[in-house]
């Protein structure tokens, strides 16, 4: 297959909760408030994006531009469009207006005052070879191995099997909750991958009182 003809993907998608009992197979990322994305990256110095039903976002987000060089390669890169308010954490509010700008002045208007930023959390396809029947595991290393940490993108931090860290930090950074996710990239909904609420974390998961002796 030419670097030029990359296979359409559809996105993986998170199933609810529970939690697994034994999260060590397991790797936890911050669920993000964002607007989730495929780009790919036919290795000519192309880019296209998509939202999740197949809408073509290239245009309205300039600032990946120069996200192919950074990756060198063709590749399909799965993730969440964001914008990142003054605390550093997504603004869903200021993301919506941004992908609705269609004129070449409105686009620029909004790169100046929201500009978007691409966090990548799974990687489908790199130099040629499908990566879906890959373990989760080791999607997560090749994607590491491509540093992808520039003017508007970056990798999602994860957690390998430290279900509870992930949502210490998370519930620090005033996030809602995290997913856990295994196994192979299925295209469809999988329980595989679970979203997890970090109230109803915090609630299945809090340390039990033992029953004490009250005074007569």
């Amino acid at each position: 297959m030419a670097s030029s003809e990359l296979p359409r993907f559809k996105p993986m998608l998170a199933s609810p909760g529970p939690a697994p009992a034994d999260t060590s197979a397991w790797a936890a990322e911050p669920k993000i408030d964002g607007f989730r994305s495929l780009v790919f990256l036919p290795g000519d110095g192309g880019m296209r994006v998509e939202s999740r039903s197949g809408r073509n976002l290239t245009g309205a987000v300039p600032e990946l531009a120069a996200l192919a060089a950074a990756v060198g390669t063709d590749a399909v890169l799965d993730g969440e469009l964001v914008v990142l308010g003054e605390d550093a954490r997504p603004d869903f509010y200021a993301l919506g207006p941004r992908l609705n700008c269609t004129r070449p002045a409105s686009i620029e208007r909004g790169r100046r005052r929201a500009p978007v930023a691409f966090i990548a959390f799974d990687l489908l396809w790199l130099a040629g070879e499908r990566l879906t029947h890959q373990p989760y595991r080791c999607r997560r290393e090749i994607l590491e191995s491509l540093s992808l940490a520039g003017p508007a993108w970056a990798t999602i931090p994860s957690w390998p099997g430290a279900a509870q860290e992930a949502f210490d930090a998370c519930e620090a950074m005033g996030m809602e909750g995290i997913v856990l996710k295994a196994g192979p990239y299925t295209e469809r909904r999988s329980a595989n991958w679970r979203k997890l609420k970090t109230a109803a974390w915090k609630r299945d998961h809090a340390p039990r009182r033992r029953p004490g002796i009250r005074p007569g």
